[in-house]
């Protein structure tokens, strides 16, 4: 049984934690793995789109992904981008310059701020106890938007694996 916490409404006996709960939409999830190699250019490996108005004003999108690359001491950057369009240019959501690790799960938090066009995300790489940045984005949800996952190479005989992704949207207005 769910009882809502102070400041919380009830809607028909239950929280209006539990109704966002219950809309929670899956917009893009994939397992297959996406790999760069052999190019230093920033490179998309996934996208995944935003519905025009999906988030609201209040809504967020959680994005999780899991990454692999070749673990040595040259840098391999990944990145998780938010746009108006598909690539390389969009505002960093996530961003890793990663070297003798192999591997990171990530999981990102993209909040509207009581508009369409004001959303608020860290980007650092996040780990407890230590320090991020927010960063502020200015995008029309009233358009269709973007979030792409990108990996760029420091060597290119390295390698860096998109291994999965899943974009969730909580719209609220």
């Amino acid at each position: 049984m769910f009882f809502p916490r102070s400041g919380e409404m009830a809607l028909g006996g239950a929280s209006v934690a539990a109704a966002l709960a219950s809309r929670i939409q899956i917009l893009g999830c994939s397992g297959q793995a996406q790999s760069i190699t052999g190019t230093l250019t920033e490179t998309v490996l996934a996208s995944v789109k935003v519905p025009a108005n999906a988030p609201g004003t209040k809504g967020l999108v959680r994005v999780g992904s899991v990454w692999s690359y070749t673990n040595n001491s040259n840098t391999k950057t990944t990145r998780v981008r938010y746009a108006q369009a598909v690539g390389i240019a969009g505002t960093q959501l996530f961003i890793l310059a990663a070297t003798t690790t192999g591997a990171v799960v990530d999981l990102r938090y993209l909040f509207w701020n009581n508009a369409t066009n004001a959303q608020k995300g860290s980007a650092g790489a996040n780990a407890v106890g230590t320090a991020i940045s927010l960063n502020t984005f200015a995008i029309d949800s009233t358009q269709d938007s973007y979030l792409s996952f990108t990996g760029q190479l420091g060597v290119n005989t390295d390698t860096i694996t998109l291994e999965g992704y899943v974009v969730e949207l909580v719209p609220f207005a």
